[in-house]
C-alpha cells in the first residue's frame, strides 16, 4: 500500500496538468492492483502450533486481529496431505489437520516434499505425546 502511495503521490506531483484523467485512471489502476493482491496476501492467517501437556495450542495471526484455539489431543480428526494445482497448473500441496469441530488448519504450503516432512514431524510429535500419555495413565 506504501508503494502505491507514493506512486500515486509522484504520478501526481511530477506530471503536469494536462494529463490528469491518465495520471486518475493509472493510480486508480494501481490502487486496484494492490487490493488484489493484498487481499489474498491477508486471506490466510499465519499459523504457530505447540503442543503441551493439555493439548493444542494454536494461534492465528491475521492482520487486523489473532485467534487463540485450544484442542485437545483427541480432537483431532484427520491429518492429510492435500494435493490442488495453482494458477499455473502445476501441483501444489497443504499439510491439513481437521479438528473434531470440523475446522480445517492448514499448517503448510508448497512442495510435496515441506509438506510431507511438516506432515510427518506433526505426527511424529503428535504419536509420542499420546504414548507418554498412556504410559502416564499406566
Amino acid at each position: 500500500m506504501i508503494a502505491v502511495l507514493l506512486a500515486f503521490t509522484w504520478l501526481f506531483l511530477t506530471q503536469g496538468p494536462l494529463e490528469p484523467v491518465l495520471n486518475s485512471a493509472l493510480a486508480t489502476g494501481l490502487l486496484a492492483i494492490a487490493s488484489i493482491i493484498g487481499s489474498y496476501a491477508f486471506s490466510k492467517p499465519g499459523v504457530n502450533l505447540s503442543m503441551k501437556t493439555d493439548g493444542i495450542h494454536l494461534s492465528l495471526r491475521y492482520p487486523l486481529k489473532t485467534e487463540r484455539l485450544h484442542y485437545h489431543y483427541t480432537q483431532i480428526k484427520a491429518m492429510r496431505l492435500v494435493e490442488s494445482k495453482d494458477s499455473e497448473g502445476d501441483p501444489h500441496f497443504t499439510t491439513r489437520i481437521t479438528m473434531a469441530d470440523d475446522r480445517d488448519i492448514d499448517l503448510a504450503e508448497g512442495s510435496r516434499d515441506n509438506c510431507g516432512a511438516v506432515l510427518a514431524q506433526f505426527s511424529t510429535a503428535l504419536n509420542n505425546h499420546l504414548k507418554a500419555t498412556e504410559a502416564e495413565h499406566d
